[in-house]
């Protein structure tokens, strides 16, 4: 996660840096193959703002370890019966056919776990969905027939247009074709070990109390490891003596969790500094199925970053694979808890909150405020997990918030840091969140100046235009979230709503909304290749009638944000001049 402060990450930096050079130099390590920080007391180092071009880039810029590949079996000739040969033969009155390939991880480089295909019998085409390192010029793979005999393996170069069509078709009666696919977006592959948990024991457990055990790995392209100054390989490992494999996998969400695309939390056994986001354990996966262009959630973190909000969460877009079964285009994200590298308060004085239409139900960290109109919904505490220190938490929240709803503007200022509580709400307002202020909402209490901050933006499954119906679509010219819970209240006052100015136009919030739009097609166009995949292999949910694919639904979405930008423009522009104040 990212501070404000950057001027404290550049001190921080050279801190460390100075106190490296005075430490006497320990004896060459042992090499390791592992994503395991050195034994130390002192926490792994963040990431720079600019690549070390003194660490050879076969390590990667943060100084993460070589993973190396497993070796592969030489890969056998292809036999002399092409698989479109093969499933002509004779079955039961049809012919063989073919009900599934694989590319099985001993033959192939870059792949870690064996992968399925997937069929589709209306396009008559066996899709491969494959990692981002797998190579495709030399890809072997296997067939399994009707009669559940395999032929194979097979080795065809998939990058060759003029590779025989034998070894692009299965022949028949239905002839299928196979088209491979993949795209340079990070790869995340998760081997579920089932004799412990099967996946849809997992999968049928809405509480998420079930875990399913396995283990994890990931994979970057060359070019992007270069560009990020990011490991190529990643990977969990089985470092306790009683543990079941290497990292554990549940469910997570609530509304969410009933599409037919899952979200995920994993926590792996040892401390992996997976693409530069620091050394943890706990990682989302956030399946966005409401959104067909999958960039709603990575736009918040983006805008959160830009316009200086505290600790947001990292994140990355990646490809999804589970048991060798391709699940689509998933964002990775830190979660948000407090910890070193995540949201760094101190956990023995500060606290950390959750705004949450669940929170009520918490039998003993979370309650229902005075204020809240809803029977759930209420805050959450999510550190410190101390029993005892429940009762001082809750008296210091109910104090801020008394002094919120009751028109209280000097305790209003006491209790709540307004530069954070502004920048929040231009990203809650700008992305039109249903959500905001009623679900997910993060805020932290610091002892340092006693006030309540808000921090990382987080789930904005239905914002910038994507609703709860199916046919109700909000109005990007009129939406606005001024009536929402604490939001207000804290339009009431006059010290919110100046500072909410100070930073729409001398802090950069202008600035960061105006920039929205293009990074939108900045990061339509990064993810362009993995979005494609997941439309075609994963389940999709589109919006308005006539969006009916990724492309449209990122021209739909860059509608509403250049709606918004003249939106947010001109709601300014009339705060302003209600309070006369000077723009310039």
């Amino acid at each position: 996660m990212k501070i404000t402060a950057k001027i404290l990450l550049f001190v921080l930096a050279a801190v460390m840096l100075l106190s490296s050079c005075t430490q006497t130099p320990p004896e060459g390590p042992e090499e390791t193959s592992a994503e395991t920080p050195a034994e130390s007391s002192s926490p792994a180092p963040e990431e720079s703002a600019e690549p070390k071009e003194s660490i050879p880039p076969e390590s990667g810029a943060l100084g993460d370890p070589v993973i190396p590949d497993e070796p592969k079996k030489e890969k056998p000739e292809n036999p002399e019966k092409t698989l479109f040969d093969k499933s002509k033969e004779p079955y039961n009155g049809g012919n063989m056919g073919c009900t599934e390939l694989a590319v099985p991880a001993e033959f192939n480089d870059g792949v870690d776990f064996d992968i399925k295909s997937f069929k589709d019998s209306e396009k008559k085409i066996y899709y491969l969905f494959l990692p981002c390192r797998a190579d495709l010029s030399a890809l072997t793979f296997t067939a399994t027939h009707r009669d559940g005999s395999v032929s194979g393996p097979y080795t065809a170069d998939f990058t060759d247009e003029e590779v025989s069509e034998n070894e692009k078709t299965i022949g028949g009666i239905n002839t299928y074709s196979i088209k491979v696919m993949q795209s340079d977006r990070p790869s995340v592959m998760l081997q579920i070990d089932e004799q412990y948990c099967t996946i849809e024991e997992m999968l049928g457990d809405g509480s998420h109390e079930t875990h399913a055990y396995g283990d994890m790995v990931a994979t970057v392209t060359d070019r992007l490891a270069a560009q990020k100054g990011w490991a190529t390989k990643y990977m969990s490992l089985d470092v306790e003596e009683n543990s079941h494999c290497s990292m554990d996998i549940r469910g997570r969400g609530n509304a969410t969790w009933g599409y037919p695309k899952r979200p995920f939390q994993f926590v792996t056994e040892n401390p992996i500094n997976l693409f530069g986001m620091g050394y943890a354990k706990k990682y989302v996966l956030l399946s966005n199925y409401r959104d067909a262009t999958g960039l709603r959630n990575q736009l918040a973190f983006e805008m959160g970053d830009l316009i200086g909000i505290d600790y947001v969460s990292d994140n990355c877009q990646v490809d999804l694979f589970m048991n060798g079964e391709y699940l689509g285009m998933y964002l990775l994200a830190e979660k948000i808890e407090a910890g070193a590298g995540r949201v760094e308060i101190d956990h023995t004085k500060d606290v950390l909150y959750e705004y949450d239409n669940y929170a009520a139900d918490e039998p003993i960290f979370g309650f229902q405020t005075q204020y809240s109109n809803q029977k759930k919904r209420g805050i959450r505490i999510h550190s410190p997990e101390v029993e005892s220190l429940v009762n001082v938490s809750k008296a210091r929240l109910i104090k801020a918030e008394t002094a919120l709803f009751t028109g209280d503007e000097e305790g209003f200022q006491k209790y709540f840091d307004l530069d954070s509580w502004a920048r929040m709400y231009l990203v809650q307002m700008y992305t039109m969140n249903s959500d905001a202020y009623y679900g997910s909402f993060y805020f932290y209490y610091s002892s340092q100046d006693r006030k309540l901050h808000a921090c990382s933006p987080w789930d904005f499954d239905f914002s910038l235009g994507v609703s709860w119906g199916t046919g109700s679509y909000l109005d990007p010219n009129r939406y606005d979230l001024t009536n929402r819970e604490w939001m207000k209240p804290m339009m009431g006052y006059r010290s919110f709503l100046l500072e909410l100015l100070e930073v729409y136009y001398h802090k950069g919030g202008k600035e960061v909304i105006e920039s929205m739009p293009e990074v939108i097609r900045k990061l339509a166009e990064e993810n362009r290749t993995s979005a494609l995949m997941n439309e075609i292999g994963a389940p999709t949910y589109y919006y308005p009638d006539d969006v009916t694919n990724y492309d449209e639904a990122v021209d739909y979405l860059l509608e509403i944000a250049e709606a918004r930008v003249e939106f947010m423009d001109k709601l300014m522009s009339d705060y302003a001049a209600a309070y006369r104040f000077d723009k310039g």
